[in-house]
């Protein structure tokens, strides 16, 4: 496959290291990008997607993906959790959580591909370089 085999980009949240390049590849290659209302409201303050679908959670795409109940967790607007369903299989993203927490691992059981990001560490933070005000909300 290639990238001009794309048929949509999908975007959990808004923050940058996750939807930095998600215009771009809409723009080249004419895939939409497809993202909660808030997400893409916040997105579009930089730019406007050439093309976009809204797909609120629990709401399911017309190419036979689910999108599934995010957590609530006040760093962003958006989802954390997509779930893919194709054929017999399921595939889960779960990006930015910080902590795995119980059901985060519900919401994934049974996933034939689980891919899971959770990486917060108090000390690191800090310890690292971001302000004060960014440490706080973080």
């Amino acid at each position: 496959m290639s990238l001009s085999d794309l048929d949509a980009v999908f975007l959990t949240h808004e923050h940058g290291d996750h939807s930095r390049s998600a215009y771009a590849l809409s723009k080249r290659f004419g895939a939409p990008i497809v993202s909660n209302p808030a997400t893409l409201a916040a997105l579009s303050r930089e730019y406007a997607p050439p093309k976009w679908w809204t797909l609120d959670t629990g709401e399911s795409a017309p190419v036979a993906i689910c999108w599934s109940n995010p957590s609530h967790l006040p760093r962003c607007r958006g989802s954390r959790r997509l779930q893919f369903y194709c054929k017999d299989w399921k595939v889960s993203f779960v990006t930015d959580t910080g902590v795995a927490r119980e059901e985060i691992a519900r919401s994934i059981e049974g996933a034939d591909l689980a891919i899971v990001e959770a990486n917060h560490d108090v000390e690191r933070l800090k310890a690292g370089p971001y302000p004060h005000f960014l440490k706080q909300r973080i």
